[in-house]
């Protein structure tokens, strides 16, 4: 396409490749990436900025654009400007010299596919390309991003990590869905171990590297525990220090979200703080709790957190363990009033069926498939499967509450 556009002559179909960078040393780098990416006829112009943006206001633009932002005066200014002369479809790679998370936050915010700063890794921009054309080939108009479901525990103990286990791998080998299930405690994050996985350290370099987060690196640091589940978790030893922007967590999600259509986040409470951001649509949020007093409390101090950082969360709640202590525990009714929540799902408590699912590390499903415990979590993931349909507009109930309906397992 550009050897024609540079002749004057505007082809009727767009390219699948295109780039253009301002030095020798990248044009070496996005030839070689292309090669790996295996795109066929990779053109590589060597030019500046402006020159670009002239020449692709005159073709349709490839479904794969690579531009350098190298030597720009204005980054976001100029990302703008090359936005307005994309045809729709376009995954924009862009290259540049600026080391900055916040402003590959916005550039992802403007839709690009990814940001890359240079010297360019040849294969890490090579994952980037297989990715954008995978998105190409695959996406549609109704499922372009995955569905976040954030899943917090009220209290320490209260089973959320198991239902975050159990959720995810119904979605994965009961619905055939692909999902990534991320553990956001590094520290004493129990995702890892109910599924017998054996952990790596790929989960803390992401976060302490967040310019490094493309999709080749994510798929290193993933665990796969079958054809459809993917896990992120880690088992850091407690005198580590773990430094990383806030920010970086977010990054993470955006990419995930773009490559499965489920992400299981299990959340620690005190992440509920820092983590509003990737609680955006689409997405569902359930607090976990029992039916206690201070359960109760914590719940309710939750849902209040969650109205201020993320008010377009909508968080459904999920009590759990009922029937434990039937003399000392709060009735469905006392509990709501108590939270000022509406209850979405009731779990019976069910110390054996858990126990075989802990001590072997095998799912619910697969220890005990009649048991009530796991037809409420295959309730819960149905209904989550349902959401990604259209659904009506309602107000005062949030995603997971509206097809729970208050269900009682």
């Amino acid at each position: 396409m550009m050897a024609r556009a540079l002749a004057g002559v505007v082809p009727s179909q767009p390219k699948e490749f295109a780039a253009f960078v301002v030095d020798e040393e990248t044009r070496a780098a996005v030839l070689q990436a292309a090669a790996e990416a295996g795109l066929v006829e990779p053109h590589v112009a060597q030019s500046k900025f402006e020159d670009a943006l002239r020449r692709l206001r005159k073709i349709p633009t490839p479904k794969i654009l690579v531009v350098d932002l190298g030597g720009c005066p204005d980054l976001i200014a100029d990302i703008t400007r090359l936005s307005e002369v994309c045809d729709e479809g376009t995954h924009v790679i862009a290259l540049g010299d600026v080391n900055d998370i916040n402003l590959y936050r916005q550039f992802v915010s403007f839709g690009l596919h990814d940001y890359f700063v240079k010297p360019i890794v040849p294969a890490n921009l090579a994952a980037a390309m297989t990715n954008a054309g995978k998105e190409t080939e695959a996406a549609t108009p109704t499922d372009q991003v995955g569905h976040v479901v954030s899943i917090i525990g009220a209290r320490g103990g209260v089973g959320a990590s198991a239902l975050a286990v159990n959720v995810a791998w119904t979605l994965a080998n009961e619905h055939k869905r692909r999902v990534a299930l991320v553990d956001l405690d590094l520290f004493f994050g129990t995702c890892g171990l109910a599924l017998d996985l054996d952990l790596g350290r790929g989960f803390r370099e992401a976060l302490e590297n967040p310019s490094r987060i493309d999709g080749l690196f994510i798929e290193r640091a993933m665990m796969k525990c079958s054809d459809k589940l993917f896990v992120l978790c880690a088992e850091e030893a407690l005198e580590c220090a773990i430094n990383f922007d806030a920010t970086a967590v977010e990054l993470l999600i955006d990419h995930l979200r773009r490559d499965f259509q489920f992400v299981i986040v299990d959340m620690p409470r005190f992440a509920a703080r820092t983590q509003s951001s990737i609680l955006t649509p689409p997405s569902s949020v359930a607090i976990v709790t029992d039916p206690s007093l201070a359960g109760m409390r914590d719940t309710m101090r939750l849902v209040g957190l969650l109205k201020k950082v993320a008010p377009k969360a909508e968080p459904s709640v999920v009590l759990n363990k009922s029937g434990a202590n039937s003399s000392a525990e709060l009735t469905k009714a006392d509990f709501e009033k108590g939270a000022e929540a509406k209850v979405s799902l009731v779990i019976p408590y069910d110390p054996k069926t858990f126990g075989a699912s802990a001590s072997t590390g095998k799912a619910l499903a697969k220890v005990a498939a009649g048991a009530r415990v796991t037809k409420a979590v295959a309730s819960l993931a149905g209904r989550l499967v349902a959401i990604k349909a259209p659904a009506a507009k309602g107000k005062g109930a949030g995603l997971l509450q509206r097809f729970l309906g208050g269900a009682r397992a």
